[in-house]
């Protein structure tokens, strides 16, 4: 058995533009999941993920709390907790909080995300 907590998860925090935190709740190179990769976001208040796509992967994407909005392609669609939302792949999206409440998804991709695409993919490193 492969077995991990939220708590026990560190957080990656996105730089600005886009400030967030994003824990890798599953994946190759933590726990050791070969075909899902499993993720929280959590999107500060009037903040938003960077808009992207990865050619290969489908991702689900579940609102645990908050309000906001999931863009995937040119639609628009506003959630809240129990909102369940799939981004094909190729497909662009991207997380909006306008709200004033931290916005939590799980968020889920097959197959798993490669740890450096994801960083890349995401904007994880600092501009120069």
């Amino acid at each position: 058995m492969k077995y991990t907590h939220e708590s026990e998860v560190e957080g990656i925090r996105a730089p600005a533009p886009n400030p967030r935190t994003l824990k890798h709740l599953a994946a190759p190179w933590t726990i050791g999941s070969e075909n899902l990769w499993v993720g929280l976001s959590e999107v500060d208040p009037g903040s938003e993920s960077n808009a992207h796509s990865h050619e290969k992967n489908e991702e689900v994407f579940y609102v645990v709390s908050g309000e906001g909005y999931i863009v995937v392609g040119d639609e628009r669609r506003a959630v809240s907790a129990g909102s369940v939302v799939v981004a094909p792949p190729g497909e662009t999206h991207q997380l909006q909080n306008p709200g004033n409440e931290t916005l939590k998804v799980i968020c889920s991709a097959s197959p798993a995300f490669a740890k450096e695409d994801f960083d890349i993919t995401h904007q994880l490193e600092e501009e120069p």
